[in-house]
């Protein structure tokens, strides 16, 4: 019942899939890729444009049909799942009882890091890497590096295992099992032999159940390092992005366990002996930065079925299935293991897609998240799009005009139409209505300009923000002033004589890049961009309107509510949106507003929606999210079946009880009861369709199903408390007739 549960949706991910048309290798498929892959029901397929290579059905599938089930190469929990999963299944307990999930789970004596549900678990993930992450959370002074740095260490001590593990296999076949190959073998500790003797499928190369090979993918480390390209085609990633690198020196420094150690324990002098003594085989930064550049582009979040986030892993083959905005498949996780399903009927031939970026957006502002998270572009045109959210190559869409707002911010009139704004399924996110009635031809987008980019999965672990969350604006570069703030901020730290390293590991000690941002925050503003005739009637008073009203969202939506402490705040606060935006307020004599589909308005009806549920405000809650409802249902495909639609279905399902709750707790006329039981039973049929249908997605042990089974459950009794009185009546009624 927390605000997650509503509208943090991913799956990067945050689901937001995160893999991209663009990362696919250039290179002919491989000659077994068709001939090997008859046993699955899809194979590799080439496809013309900037896709390259994807997979593509192999014979007709249904809907809510296995596509299939794949086994991550490497995976972690994020920051948000590490007390609350097993870290080595990351399942949550199955088992209810009085005691919270937190209290099941045992925590490694050792690093205090981990957490298990059993002995055999905390065995198991020994093996799988934790034995060697043991020694490097040990050497850390501070806590322990975010995810993205723990993943790509993980994925390195397991290209380790296996090359160790092929040149024991070769030097025990070359000698053909004589005794004198022992003294050849690389030498194990005690504890790694008792587990290899217990687990040891654990140690044999990576092929996710057989599926690589048969695609011709490879086996092990080969599958994700050869396989999959990091985006040096594009200039944006890997080597190219000093984002990239600066994570590179942190994975390094944490695998050369010299991430944040305490100088007064060990001397430089020491590190670097024992660094050239211990850690050869360690990768450069350079490979590391290619490595965490294929991470970037192709990694996945894996979000229960709330979708709600909890770790990320690198799933080779599903990192072969491209981005589309009408997608035909969904992936859900039960642990690690990915499952993915059809939402509808798939022909053989047909590709397999699914969306790499939240779709209950524009598709301007998917397209820019696109861009700069994963490098291709949106269009089938391959029309690029900047920063700024413009076409590069629409030169003539220059601003007619720019007048500057209250608060830094910005009023742009465009020439003519931006790039996927004239489509007639986007037309409705920018429509802005008289208050004479009818909407004006044109539009009006408002957006943040942020200093930084965005980090795209590998956003703080501390942010708030699902991987996938609705409308989660996109961070771009606003040119304006940007050397200059950087020259003061530079100034700034000279001054102080502040260093920002992350650790003196020799090989990279005094390099510029290494544990520095690469541009600190600059001011943000919003921009206001208009065209058509929207550009004559949204001015600049009307537009200052705007985006007050954005950022009374953005404050609400943050971590930090501000005033906003209890309903009748948060009504206010409502209020105080409607007066700013809709066309019957008489504030500044306005004659305009948003429209009911505009993009800022439906942004305000989830967050106010959230936060509604956070003070037990049932009624707006249900308001807002009976008004989303719509929206959900038309740019969402096959929304029937989608498990996003029917986790917002639940939420209203959820509020309808808890206010028809508040309405049975005082007294109501006969004629109240009987429209209430009404309500009840007509709500008691749709959950009972929109189980079924998403049942098909999600399979029957979803926490949605579980819920929505739940909620019927609960109007039952409603019914059977509503009902109760009037049958009492019936009987006595009946007596006394037959009396008489």
């Amino acid at each position: 019942k927390s605000r997650r549960f509503f509208f943090h949706h991913v799956c990067e991910r945050r689901e937001a899939p995160p893999m991209t048309r663009e990362t696919r290798d250039e290179s002919s498929l491989p000659p077994s890729a068709s001939s090997s892959s008859s046993s699955l029901p899809f194979a590799l397929a080439r496809f013309p444009g900037a896709k390259n290579r994807g997979l593509k059905s192999a014979s007709s599938l249904r809907e809510g049909s296995i596509v299939f089930q794949s086994v991550p190469y490497s995976a972690v929990l994020r920051d948000a799942g590490l007390h609350e999963r097993d870290h080595f299944t990351f399942e949550l307990p199955t088992t209810k009882s009085t005691t919270s999930s937190v209290s099941q789970l045992q925590r490694c004596s050792a690093t205090k890091f981990a957490r298990y549900f059993s002995r055999e678990n905390q065995l198991k993930d020994w093996e799988d890497g934790y034995n060697e992450e043991t020694k490097a959370l040990k050497s850390c002074r501070l806590r322990a590096p975010n995810a993205t740095v723990r993943l790509a260490s993980k994925i390195v001590w397991r290209m380790q295992r296996e090359r160790k593990n092929d040149a024991q296999n070769t030097a025990k076949s070359s000698k053909n099992n004589d005794e004198d190959n022992v003294e050849n073998e690389v030498p194990l500790s005690e504890t790694t032999k008792k587990t290899k003797r217990r687990y040891s499928y654990a140690g044999l190369s990576y092929d996710d159940e057989g599926k690589t090979e048969q695609l011709g993918l490879g086996r092990g480390y080969s599958c994700v390092f050869d396989q999959l390209t990091h985006g040096e085609d594009t200039r944006t990633f890997g080597l190219n992005n000093e984002s990239d690198y600066t994570l590179a020196a942190m994975t390094r420094a944490y695998l050369t366990h010299s991430l944040n150690v305490d100088e007064s324990v060990v001397s430089d002098e020491e590190r670097a002996e024992r660094y050239e003594r211990e850690y050869e085989d360690i990768p450069s930064v350079a490979d590391l930065a290619k490595l965490i550049g294929k991470l970037r582009l192709n990694c996945h979040t894996l979000c229960d079925d709330e979708l709600k986030p909890y770790g990320i892993g690198i799933y080779p083959v599903a990192a072969m299935m491209n981005h589309s905005e009408a997608p035909n498949c969904f992936a859900t996780f039960r642990g690690k293991r990915m499952i993915v399903r059809c939402l509808r009927d798939v022909l053989p031939g047909e590709e397999l897609t699914i969306s790499y970026d939240e779709l209950l957006k524009p598709k301007r502002e998917r397209a820019k998240s696109l861009k700069r998270n994963y490098g291709f572009d949106l269009s089938a045109e391959n029309v690029d799009v900047d920063d700024d959210g413009k076409n590069e190559n629409d030169e003539d869409l220059l601003p007619l005009s720019e007048i500057p707002l209250i608060g830094g911010h910005k009023l742009r009139a465009l020439s003519r139409s931006p790039k996927y704004t004239t489509e007639d399924e986007q037309k409705g996110w920018f429509e802005v209505e008289r208050a004479s009635g009818g909407n004006i031809d044109g539009g009006c987008h408002i957006y943040r300009l942020f200093g930084e980019e965005s980090g795209g999965f590998f956003e703080d672990d501390n942010d708030n923000n699902s991987a996938l969350a609705s409308f989660n604006l996109e961070e771009s570069i606003d040119d304006d002033d940007d050397d200059n703030n950087s020259e003061k901020d530079e100034e700034n730290n000279e001054e102080k004589g502040e260093h920002v390293g992350l650790c003196n590991d020799p090989e990279f000690v005094g390099k510029k890049t290494y544990g520095q941002s690469s541009k600190s925050k600059k001011k943000t503003r919003l921009i206001v961009e208009t065209w058509g005739d929207c550009k004559n009637v949204v001015v600049a008073e009307i537009a200052e309107r705007f985006c007050q009203a954005f950022e009374l969202v953005e404050k609400l939506n943050s971590s930090s509510t501000g005033d906003i402490s209890d309903i009748s705040s948060l009504r206010r606060a409502w209020d105080r949106f409607n007066s700013l935006t809709d066309v019957g307020s008489e504030l500044f004599g306005a004659s305009v507003g948003i429209a009911r589909g505009h993009h800022l308005r439906v942004k305000a009806l989830e967050t106010f929606m959230n936060a509604a549920v956070l003070f037990s405000g049932w009624s707006l809650a249900l308001e807002c999210g009976k008004e989303l409802t719509p929206t959900f249902e038309k740019y969402y495909p096959h929304f029937r079946f989608h498990p996003q639609v029917a986790a917002h279905n639940v939420a209203v399902i959820k509020l309808t009880l808890e206010n028809l709750m508040m309405i049975m707790g005082s007294e109501m006329t006969p004629v109240e009861i009987a429209r209430i039981v009404d309500d009840l039973e007509g709500m008691n049929g749709q959950a009972k369709e929109i189980a079924s249908n998403v049942s098909r997605v999600v399979g029957e042990d979803s926490t949605i199903v579980e819920q929505l089974v739940e909620a019927m459950h609960t109007s039952e009794k409603m019914q059977e408390q509503l009902l109760a009185p009037v049958e009492e009546n019936d009987v006595v009624d009946e007596t006394l007739s037959e009396a008489e």
